[in-house]
């Protein structure tokens, strides 16, 4: 699909401020991969927020347990559940598996649920998540192959073209070859494998990209000693992973799905380049106001300064 380009007079008057002001980057880049998703995007999105510094003010919250709260409080309890060096047997204790997520769910909640003034609201809000980990856990402990926990919730430090990045690793699995599977959770619903797929293999400019940059550009393994990067559930979802995968990481998975040793070195090679190529961007202030999808664009906090409406009109 070829990427749209957006073009108007007020396009030309901006471009050339941009050329004019658009100074080489160096140092310390806020926003990790959020800032990477957005150059990949759209270019200028990113210029405005990272030099701009421009962004909508958000809404007044309708209830204090906004989806923030909820995604943080479900990601610590997921930190705390799931330690370093945990190991699947373990999970497959019940007296120990309620004792564990039982003093996770309860330090979560002094630190990421104490504003809530409701007492009620803060009960329900555990309960709901204790219900929602379980299912993951008794997947984990059933139906995956042996694994460990090999670390949770790791800031990385990653260097290209003078800028500083720092990302954080949800999980990382390792299985019984020592092989890692990078692990992102998410608190919404997760797309399908093939909208992934398409994400990732099909894409001349990535989306989703954070588990691609996780597996290519941190260099935690080699390429052929990672087996896979997924998704993870932490909804109602039924589907707990989803992703890309080399081998197999649980009984009854449709192989159909894998992606064989020679063509997962390629994958993880053109990833790499692709992800250096947005580093580059970033660095020499690259900011082209265009997209592959209008789709893209559904949660950009900057679309009166794109003007995206005169595309559509276009």
């Amino acid at each position: 699909m070829p990427i749209q380009h957006i073009k108007s007079a007020q396009d030309v008057v901006l471009e050339k401020i941009i050329d004019d002001c658009g100074l080489p980057m160096q140092g310390h880049v806020e926003g990790g991969y959020h800032t990477l998703e957005k150059q990949s995007i759209n270019p200028l999105w990113a210029y405005a927020v990272l030099r701009l510094q421009l962004e909508t003010l958000p809404d007044y919250p309708e209830t204090e347990l906004t989806s923030l709260v909820k995604g943080n409080f479900l990601h610590k309890v997921m930190e705390l559940f799931y330690f370093t060096g945990c190991h699947q047997s373990k999970l497959q204790d019940k007296e120990w598996v309620t004792q564990q997520l039982q003093q996770a769910l309860e330090t979560a909640g002094q630190t990421e649920l104490s504003h809530l003034s409701s007492p009620t609201l803060r009960a329900l809000t555990i309960e709901r998540a204790r219900d929602l980990v379980l299912q993951l856990i008794d997947y984990d402990a059933e139906k995956r192959l042996p694994f460990k926990i090999r670390e949770t919730e790791r800031r990385y430090m990653l260097e290209e073209e003078g800028l500083h990045f720092t990302f954080k690793v949800d999980r990382i699995d390792e299985n019984e070859k020592e092989h890692l599977i990078f692990i992102d959770y998410k608190t919404g619903s997760l797309e399908s494998a093939s909208e992934y797929k398409k994400h990732w293999l099909d894409r001349e400019r990535l989306k989703n990209l954070q588990l691609p940059l996780y597996a290519s550009l941190l260099k935690i393994a080699p390429a052929a000693d990672v087996d896979g990067v997924a998704f993870s559930s932490l909804s109602r979802q039924k589907e707990y992973y989803v992703g890309l995968w080399q081998n197999l990481y649980a009984h009854n998975q449709n192989d159909r799905a894998l992606i064989n040793a020679e063509q997962w070195i390629e994958i993880t090679d053109k990833w790499q380049s692709t992800l250096l190529l947005l580093f580059q961007e970033i660095a020499r202030g690259e900011a082209k106001n265009r997209y592959l999808d209008v789709d893209d664009m559904r949660h950009c906090n900057v679309l009166p300064f794109l003007r995206l409406h005169e595309t559509e009109e276009e």
